[in-house]
């Protein structure tokens, strides 16, 4: 059922500039192609959307190609009437949606986008949820479902201006997802060649995760297997570069 969600909303992600309107791309054939500078995990199966920063605006489109009908198990080939977007939960307060048709409604054989755009205030990680309602005929009848699909994240990092607080920046790290279950990613920058040890804690202060390795200049990405961890809050503790970051993420299952 998820897989089949995924192929009637999301046609493709695509990256606007700047002064762009929210316009259907009549060339979308179906498959998703997120933007350009997205981070993509296919074996987890998520997407980190390209980096926004504090005090600059941000804009991305979302564009759909909505199928005339789709195969439903057990029933054959239905009609599609629409999909309507509800909402994306998690996006911050500061971030406006808008849609084109403006009801964030698609009908079924057709194209649409919408658009998030807002100025970030504060550096976070936010797991962003698209909240649906699709519209398909079965045996004669509309039948409305609703449902969430996950898996994508918006990264909001401080916005460097002077030398102090790009060398800062350059030791920011970020956890996804966050909440997790079985796997934790932590991505940070670092000038590379140097060794880096990571510590997890739990809130007690036991210590469940120990690794000791050799950075990478520019962005480095460590996977931490969470699998055998408890639910509940973690902290971390990163030393590179000569300096220690601090941060915390949540197990919940």
């Amino acid at each position: 059922m998820k897989k089949l969600l995924l192929a009637l909303l999301l046609g493709a992600f695509v990256s606007v500039n700047l002064n762009a309107q929210c316009v259907p791309d009549t060339t979308i054939q179906g498959v998703v192609v997120p933007p350009a500078g997205s981070k993509i995990d296919t074996t987890n199966g998520f997407v980190v959307l390209p980096y926004a920063y504090v005090s600059q605006n941000y804009m991305e489109a979302i564009h759909f190609k909505i199928p005339k009908d789709t195969t439903f198990p057990g029933i054959g080939s239905i009609p599609i009437n629409y999909v309507k977007l509800d909402a994306i939960l998690g996006l911050p307060s500061v971030f406006t949606l808008t849609c084109s048709p403006s009801n964030c409604t698609f009908p079924g054989d057709s194209y649409g986008c919408a658009e998030m755009t807002g100025i970030p205030t504060t550096p976070d990680s936010i797991s962003l949820r698209v909240a649906i309602e699709y519209n398909i005929t079965i045996s004669g009848l509309p039948t409305p479902i609703k449902d969430t699909l996950e898996g994508y994240y918006l990264v909001i990092k401080a916005q460097p201006i002077g030398l102090a607080e790009r060398n800062m920046a350059k030791t920011t790290a970020r956890v996804f997802p966050n909440p997790a279950k079985e796997n934790v990613f932590l991505n940070f920058e670092a000038n590379g060649g140097k060794t880096a040890s990571l510590q997890i804690s739990s809130i007690i202060g036991t210590l469940v995760y120990d690794r000791t390795f050799t950075s990478v200049a520019g962005e480095n990405k460590v996977e931490i297997n969470t699998s055998n961890f408890k639910p509940g809050i973690y902290m971390y503790s990163l030393k590179v570069d000569n300096k220690n970051i601090s941060g915390r993420f949540t197990i919940s299952r």
